[in-house]
């Protein structure tokens, strides 16, 4: 016994001081904190690798072509030429000369900055922001999930089936020790006046009542409630036992015996007999045994000289 306590305190301090804490600490490492110090940042670090790229190079960039391929030519070329062609300047300029730098910095400059640039920005903006949600973060919970269910699933039964395994072996070795040694059985009762050691409720219930005087409460409750589980009828109510005559004569209400009234009273006993069970328990001699004694039971209970 002090071993199978000390192996039970063994496995329940190696469940909290070990198992436990090396679950949580994978969780904690291996999920958790990588989380929040790599996936996040990685997914912000991603967002604002695009904003910055777009503040510090696209716009620049738009604005410088925009500035010198356009708005720079414009003054140090177009305008010179129109003051140096005066009529001609003037007619060439809004003729030709004006729309044909709205029309190249509309489609080359400004239609692609709102069809191209402005797109393909938000576009892998969302792009970053959805893989985040769709394979990040769902992967991030799988793992979590998968570490939470296997403790669940596999940490905690095998702990308490290794723990059961233990007291199931140490108790049942127990028995087969108490079954080899000259402790006795009591599946059939009896009546022990010395000290021994013995095996109770081997082959099915049994009711231990104490004789001696200073527990004599105790027996008379254990008696009461021994006969209850074995059928005893109790007559604290009444009721009719011994042989019941067919025909009871009852006075009238004159009070005259002469004059009297007949009640038929007919009893009629079947007792079935239903016999359950296997191995030891349909030997023959048990089984006699048993009917015998509830055969015995059924005939103090309607006899008016119960046997003693």
């Amino acid at each position: 016994m002090p071993r199978f306590f000390s192996d039970l305190w063994n496995g329940i301090s190696t469940f909290f001081t070990s198992t436990l804490p090396t679950w949580a600490s994978n969780v904690w490492n291996g999920h958790i904190v990588p989380f929040f110090t790599e996936d996040i940042p990685n997914f912000f670090g991603g967002i604002w690798s695009s904003i910055s790229t777009f503040f510090t190079s696209t716009l620049p960039t738009w604005a410088t072509d925009t500035w010198n391929n356009n708005i720079v030519p414009f003054f140090t070329q177009d305008i010179p030429n129109f003051f140096g062609g005066l009529w001609t300047g003037i007619t060439t300029f809004f003729t030709s000369t004006l729309p044909s730098w709205a029309t190249s910095v509309w489609e080359n400059n400004i239609v692609p900055f709102f069809t191209q640039t402005i797109p393909g920005f938000f576009r892998n903006l969302w792009s970053s922001i959805s893989g985040f949600f769709t394979q990040t973060l769902p992967t991030l919970a799988m793992n979590v999930w998968v570490s939470i269910k296997s403790f669940f699933t596999d940490t905690i039964p095998s702990f308490f089936g290794g723990l059961w395994d233990k007291v199931k072996s140490s108790f049942g070795a127990g028995y087969k020790a108490g079954k080899g040694s000259s402790i006795q059985e009591h599946a059939w009762g009896g009546i022990m006046t010395k000290p021994h050691m013995g095996i109770v409720a081997e082959d099915g219930a049994e009711s231990l009542i104490p004789l001696s005087p200073s527990k004599r409460q105790r027996g008379l409750d254990l008696w009461q409630r021994t006969g209850e589980l074995l059928g005893v009828r109790a007559y604290e109510d009444g009721g009719i036992v011994g042989e019941e005559p067919d025909e009871i004569p009852v006075a009238s209400a004159t009070g005259k015996a002469s004059q009297n009234i007949t009640i038929k009273v007919g009893v009629k006993a079947e007792p079935k007999f239903t016999i359950e069970g296997s191995g030891d328990n349909t030997d023959e001699n048990k089984v006699v045994a048993i009917l015998k004694a509830y055969i015995r039971e059924m005939t103090d209970d309607i006899s008016p000289f119960p046997s003693g």
